[in-house]
C-alpha cells in the first residue's frame, strides 16, 4: 500500500470517527467531569491495591508475568508518561521505583492520579 493511499485511509477514518463526536458535542464531558471520573478511578485502584496483602505484592500467576506490585506500578506509570507527553507538565516521578512494596505502590498510585487531576485543566 502506498503512503498516499494509507494517508487517505487514515484521513477517512479520522473523518468518520470525528463526525459523531461533532454531532454530539453537547455530550462531551467537561474538565470537572473528567477530574471526577479520574478521582473515582483513583479510589478504585487504591482499593484494589490496599486489598492485596503486602506479602502477595510479589505474586505472579506465571513466571513470565509481572508481579502484582509491578503491574500496579506499570499501570499508573503510564499515566505519568501519557499526560506528560500531552501536557508538557513534568510529573513528580521521572521513572518507576526500583523497590516495589505495598507502601511504595500506594504512594505511586496516589501521586499518579493526583498528577492527572492536576494536569487535566491545563489541556
Amino acid at each position: 500500500m502506498s503512503g498516499r493511499h494509507a494517508s487517505r485511509i487514515a484521513f477517512l477514518l479520522v473523518w468518520l470517527f470525528a463526525r459523531p463526536a461533532c454531532a454530539q458535542s453537547a455530550s462531551i464531558l467537561a474538565v470537572d467531569d473528567f477530574s471526577r471520573d479520574w478521582t473515582i478511578s483513583k479510589e478504585f485502584t487504591l482499593a484494589v491495591a490496599r486489598a492485596m496483602p503486602a506479602a502477595l505484592y510479589d505474586f505472579k500467576a506465571t513466571p513470565e508475568e509481572m508481579t502484582f506490585g509491578e503491574q500496579m506500578v506499570h499501570l499508573t506509570s503510564s499515566l505519568f508518561s501519557m499526560f506528560y507527553r500531552i501536557s508538557g507538565v513534568r510529573p513528580v516521578y521521572d521513572e518507576p521505583p526500583k523497590t516495589i512494596t505495598k507502601e511504595v505502590v500506594l504512594d505511586w498510585i496516589d501521586t499518579s492520579f493526583d498528577y492527572v487531576v492536576q494536569v487535566l485543566p491545563t489541556l
